[in-house]
């Protein structure tokens, strides 16, 4: 896909994340150069796979709002692309609808699917929404409808490049993040055939991903079980009845004044900045990397049955 259909494919996405409730501030939102990066990195993982898939009937799971179908729906002879969100199914089904792509809420541990009814299945940025107690199940239930020879393409973030030691991930939807090994040991106990890539990016598009997701060790080891603490020793709503009785009526004024200020100054500047980038930024800044599989932003992992 050309950068401006990303571009507003993420605004679409971002619309609906506010709808959802899931985004607290919509316009910073985007403005906010990173957050269109992750976009465009998920966007480019159906880049690497759509010509493998021409001709071929391709099963996508967790499409989410189906954004990767316009992507393969130019190479695939038919995809059916599943997720157990109605809304999600809902959206891709109104906006991203194609003779060749049909959308289903499905379950992905029990797939309702033939035996060996699909040439490739792709999971993206799935695998790590799964509890580890189900991801071999999972696996199984892949391979069981993939023909002989058939290939299943998965992404997943690269817990080395967002972690520290013992970190657990910041995105309270993910059960596990893996490392090149164990994505790799984790994938073999179902499938012979096993190769791990990573996906990476330029120097400046790697930086700025890396300060959105690393956190410094005393965020990591130290404030966040204080943080935790705290909120066991004064629970939110006593925290906030403090806060009120020492905050008067116009000194929270003053402050939200102040504050709106601050935003308006804020969003001036994030856009200056997104723009800036943006003209930047092409999606070849974003590639395969057979070597240094660690020190990729994302795992790109490849099975064949």
């Amino acid at each position: 896909m050309l950068e401006h259909d990303v571009l507003e494919d993420f605004y679409a996405l971002s619309d609906y994340l506010g709808r959802e409730g899931k985004i607290r501030d919509l316009e910073r939102h985007k403005k906010y150069f990173p957050a269109f990066l992750l976009h465009a990195s998920h966007i480019k993982a159906y880049d690497f796979v759509a010509p493998l898939c021409k001709g071929k009937k391709v099963l996508d799971i967790g499409c989410f709002l189906g954004y990767g179908e316009g992507v393969l729906a130019d190479y695939a002879k038919q995809i059916v692309a599943v997720d157990n969100d109605d809304k999600a199914i809902e959206f891709a089904a109104k906006n991203h609808r194609r003779p060749n792509v049909t959308f289903e809420k499905t379950d992905a541990r029990r797939l309702p699917f033939c035996y060996r009814d699909f040439d490739v299945v792709v999971a993206f940025q799935f695998i790590e929404h799964i509890p580890a107690i189900e991801v071999k199940n999972f696996l199984c239930e892949v391979k069981r409808v993939l023909k002989g020879g058939g290939m299943l393409f998965i992404t997943t973030p690269n817990r080395k490049f967002r972690l520290l030691p013992l970190q657990r991930p910041f995105n309270p939807e993910h059960y596990q993040e893996f490392t090149a090994k164990r994505l790799f040991k984790t994938l073999k106990t179902v499938f012979h055939q096993v190769e791990i890539k990573g996906i990476g990016a330029k120097e400046w598009v790697e930086k700025i991903e890396r300060q959105r997701v690393r956190k410094s060790p005393y965020r990591v080891y130290i404030r966040t079980h204080l943080s935790r603490l705290q909120n066991t020793v004064f629970p939110v709503k006593i925290k906030m009845l403090f806060e009120r009785y020492l905050v008067g009526n116009s000194r929270r004024r003053r402050v939200k004044r102040k504050k709106s200020i601050r935003r308006h100054d804020a969003a001036l500047e994030n856009k200056k900045q997104f723009d800036n980038l943006f003209k930047e930024f092409t999606m070849n800044d974003l590639f395969l990397n057979d070597h240094q599989t660690d020190k990729s932003m994302d795992l790109f992992a490849i099975c064949k049955k």
